[in-house]
Formats: structure tokens, sequence, C-alpha cells
């Protein structure tokens, strides 16, 4: 068990390489490939360049390896504690699940489907504005939908190991404030950039904790 946990934290280091791709793009990229606010996105002057951009695509690349990670983080969460919390080990998993699939998601319409523009431009000269900002809409909805679930998915993790001694709590509390914060996004889209961060710090830190106390972990609980 104390091999699965550690590879584990293997995944949490990729979710934090993925979540420190999306704050290059944030902070340094996207500034320079002309996008300042919001409407900016919406651009299709901007945005045409800018799917197909390394950076995008490689944000892309991450999102595709963070969504399989956050499933096995689920699944292996849910071993830890599914003998005395089977209900909360069932729940991780399909937080996890579900989480994973999303950013799935989010990586196939930013990556392949980053591509389909070009090819309607080519079949419908002109007439590719209306794809390129409803493919923008669709992707901006999924990747809302899936912080949202990330922020469940956090929450529920730090709820099925609440009671483990060697957890960490402030561990435990900022996985929580990170969790919430993300539940937030359906409220107001400008917490996006202190999600990204709290998510990139939650990662390490859960990196850490899998990988400095894996082999206590694996233990029986105490009671």
């Amino acid at each position: 068990m104390a091999g699965l946990i550690r590879r584990a934290g293997f995944a949490a280091l990729i979710v934090a390489a993925a979540y420190a791709l999306q704050l290059a793009n944030m902070f340094y990229f996207e500034p320079r490939m002309g996008f300042a606010t919001v409407g900016d996105f919406f651009d299709t002057a901007k945005l045409q360049p800018a799917l197909t951009s390394t950076a995008w695509q490689l944000n892309a690349w991450g999102q595709l390896l963070a969504g399989f990670a956050f499933i096995f983080l689920g699944q292996v969460v849910a071993q830890l504690v599914r003998e005395r919390r089977p209900v909360g080990a069932g729940l991780t998993a399909v937080a996890g699940g579900l989480c994973g699939g999303t950013t799935m998601l989010v990586a196939i319409l930013s990556g392949p489907g980053a591509l389909l523009p070009g090819a309607f431009a080519a079949a419908n000269p002109g007439n590719d504005a209306a794809f390129v900002g409803t493919l923008v809409i669709v992707n901006y909805a999924v990747t809302t939908l899936g912080a949202i679930l990330l922020g469940w998915f956090i929450v529920q993790l730090g709820w099925a190991l609440r009671k483990r001694t060697r957890v960490p709590y402030l561990f435990t509390l900022f996985g929580l404030i990170t969790g919430l914060a993300n539940l937030n996004l359906f409220r107001s889209q400008a917490y996006y950039p202190l999600c990204y961060i709290l998510v990139f710090l939650w990662a390490v830190a859960l990196a850490f904790v899998l990988f400095t106390r894996a082999q206590q972990l694996a233990e029986p609980p105490e009671d």
C-alpha cells in the first residue's frame, strides 16, 4: 500500500505541473498574445492563432494528464479509507472520476478541438467566426464545471482523510479553503487566478504528504 500511496504522490505532482502550465499561460503567455480582458477571449482575431499556439496546446496536454491523475488519486484515497469510511470512499472515487473526466474533456476541446476551426474555415471561407465563438463558449462552460467538480473532489478528499491523525490538520484546512474557492467559481469567474494558484499549492502539499507519510498512511488508522 505504501508504494501505491507514493505513486499517488507522483500523480499529485502531475496535477501541480499542469496547473503551473495554467499559471504560465495566464500570467505570461496570454498577455503577450493580446488577452488582457475577458472580452479578448471572444475576439476571433486573437483566438484563431492562440488556439493552435504551443502554449495552449501544451496546456491541453497538461490537462489531459491531470485528468488521469485526478481519477487515480480518487481511487487511491478511496482504497485508503474504504474499510472505515465506505461511503466517503465511494464519494471520493466518484468525485475523482467526474473531476478527471471533465478535465480530460477540457483537454480534448483545447487540443484536438482547437484544430477544428482551421478545417471549418478551409471548407467555409469567411464563415468561421461563429464556429470559433461556439467552441470558446463550450470550452468556457466545461472548464467552469471542471473547476467546480475539482472543488468538490478536494473537499471530499479532505473529508475522507480528516480523521487520519497522520494527515496534517493544516493540509486538511488548506484543502477546504482551496475546494471552497473552486466551488465559488459558480458565483464569480474573477476567482480563476486565485483558484489556479491555490490548486497548484494544494497539489504540491498533497504530493509532499503522500511522499513523506506513505508508510504511516499505509498502516491501520488509530482509533
